[in-house]
């Protein structure tokens, strides 16, 4: 006796007719909360991706270190600084986005010994450019030699340690202090070690 079988119309998921027959979940009520203080409540911020802030505090260094802004009778702008007598300069121009604009002295920094003025960088490769200053920096303060600095510390710390091991094995035979001439084996059996296979087998 053949049994006949009973198939229900399969629905697309999503559809009006599938949501129907998902159980709806009640919808919450928020009124018995307090609202949340206007501190508390997240912000965006107004994140200034310019370059404004570092131009203007490199003008304010040149500022500090001198530079006097020179404009002669056909309206031509220069620097000159008094520790470079009579020397003139060209004047390099930032606009920034308030509209106001920015005024550096430029100088290679071959001519720039106390390293007072500005220079041009430029990334051939990208064709990008940036004005940095001529300032001396110490080795100790980029990246490079605050590396350095941590390893020195970390050397020192280990040879402080190594010389209280090595009071401490004055008076206690159990702890042994490493130097360059110890062996690091049994000096009778020096011989033995790294052999080729070959002899290996033959003691084995």
């Amino acid at each position: 006796m053949a049994t006949q079988t009973m198939t229900t119309p399969r629905l697309i998921v999503g559809s009006a007719e599938w949501a129907a027959t998902r159980s709806q979940p009640e919808p919450h009520d928020f009124s018995g909360y307090r609202p949340l203080d206007e501190e508390y409540v997240p912000r965006t911020f107004n994140i200034d991706k310019t370059n404004d802030a570092y131009y203007q505090g490199l003008q304010q260094t040149m500022m500090d270190f001198g530079w006097r802004l020179n404009e002669d009778e056909d309206g031509k702008l220069c620097f000159t600084h008094p520790t470079y007598n009579g020397m003139e300069y060209p004047v390099y121009t930032q606009n920034l986005n308030n509209g106001k604009t920015v005024s550096l002295p430029l100088i290679d920094r071959a001519e720039d010994p106390k390293g007072l003025g500005c220079t041009v960088i430029c990334d051939y490769g990208t064709g990008h450019y940036r004005i940095e200053t001529n300032e001396w920096k110490s080795y100790w303060d980029d990246r490079k030699g605050r590396r350095r600095a941590r390893y020195l510390t970390y050397l020192g710390n280990r040879e402080k340690k190594r010389q209280e091991y090595i009071e401490m094995a004055k008076t206690d035979p159990s702890i042994k202090v490493w130097t360059a001439n110890t062996p690091r084996c049994d000096p009778e059996t020096w011989q033995h070690n790294n052999l080729p296979r070959s002899q290996y087998e033959e003691l084995v």
